[in-house]
């Protein structure tokens, strides 16, 4: 079995039910007549303040940032830009926009007010960081549940939002039974929208971005990397002005969901992927890793170079999966023109990287 694109169309589909189920809950056009407080955060081309009790829990530069409440909500701000309306051409056949204006557009008009009423829906116009854009409120019986706003800067569409995952059904649905988000997390959501402004977010993040574990593993940032996206599944670790990348990542029983073959059966268990996924390494793939019986691999591609090497293992808690790779290939699986390639230096780095882990 392998990762399908299930997981990422399960991502956006979220993101689908954010932008017309929820939003800002009646919101003024852009926040409260008090001044913003100083940013402490951002993401791409936008800067903004949430409350320093907010705990960033996700974050990937120039796409994603996401924040757990204090009240146990989430709160995030994505970016889509000119690439992932390309990316997502590969897979949505339904996706005609030719640019992000079009985009922003189609998301927000696809739909007309009577629609989206009868799934409980409210749309206003508002204007966020000087440009226009619109809130929805999506309610159950017990009042607003989300909270979300899109707008369009600078030729990329943002979408901020501040909901629960689980108030919605399989259908992308409000459910009735929802709880309602409270009037200080209401107030804290217009703030934030009021402080938002033009900055380098991705400055501001990168700043905020650290990491020394996955899981129950520990490992040591190679020096002349820097990390780029963080979660509790997945870490990615750049080499600074390159397009290497050290990716790790964290399979857990509740990720399992995420996998499935080509009739759509999910693994039954860690053991079955991780006996899927090392079924064709041989003997001399084996290694001891973080104390763990595992499989290192790498071996040059047809034109003799190297775009990838690998590290797994099936850990206390899931299967840690870890590789050095290069955007080298294309849509259709084919090595691009003018790859970057792994030096060898570079595989040297994995090597140490991976000699790093440690069981905490």
């Amino acid at each position: 079995m392998k990762m399908t694109l299930k997981k990422l169309l399960a991502l956006i589909t979220v993101m689908a039910m954010v932008l017309s189920l929820a939003a800002c809950g009646g919101g003024s056009g852009g926040g409260s007549s008090e001044a913003p407080a100083e940013a402490n955060a951002g993401v791409a081309e936008i800067v903004f303040s949430v409350p320093e009790a907010w705990t960033c829990n996700s974050a990937t530069l120039g796409d994603y940032v996401s924040y757990k409440t204090e009240s146990g909500l989430d709160f995030g701000v994505s970016v889509f830009d000119e690439e992932d309306l390309e990316n997502s051409k590969q897979w949505d056949p339904e996706q005609t926009a030719e640019n992000i204006q079009e985009y922003f557009e189609q998301s927000n008009t696809k739909q007309t007010d009577e629609e989206l009423k009868e799934r409980g829906t409210e749309r206003t116009k508002v204007t966020v960081c000087g440009v226009d854009g619109y809130q929805y409120a999506g309610s159950s019986d017990n009042g607003v549940v989300g909270l979300s706003t899109s707008f369009l800067y600078n030729g990329k569409s943002y979408l901020t939002f501040l909901d629960k995952q689980d108030v919605y059904d399989d259908e992308g649905k409000v459910k009735k039974d929802a709880p309602a988000i409270s009037a200080d997390d209401m107030k804290a959501y217009e703030s934030i929208l009021a402080s938002i402004q033009s900055g380098d977010g991705d400055a501001m993040l990168k700043g905020s971005l650290t990491a020394d574990s996955i899981g129950s593993i520990a490992f040591e940032v190679p020096e002349g990397y820097s990390v780029t996206s963080v979660s509790d599944t997945y870490i990615t670790l750049a080499k600074d002005g390159s397009e290497v990348t050290i990716n790790c990542n964290l399979i857990t029983e509740d990720e399992l969901k995420w996998y499935e073959d080509e009739n759509g059966n999910h693994p039954e268990s860690l053991e079955a992927e991780y006996k899927n996924r090392t079924e064709y390494m041989g003997d001399e793939d084996k290694a001891t890793i973080a104390g763990f019986d595992g499989y290192k691999n790498c071996y040059p591609f047809e034109d003799d170079k190297y775009y990838y090497t690998s590290a797994m293992f099936l850990g206390n808690d899931g299967i840690y999966d870890f590789d050095m790779s290069t955007p080298a290939w294309d849509a259709d699986g084919n090595i691009k023109e003018g790859a970057v390639e792994l030096t060898e230096a570079d595989r040297e780095v994995f090597d140490n990287f991976v000699a790093s882990l440690k069981a905490k």
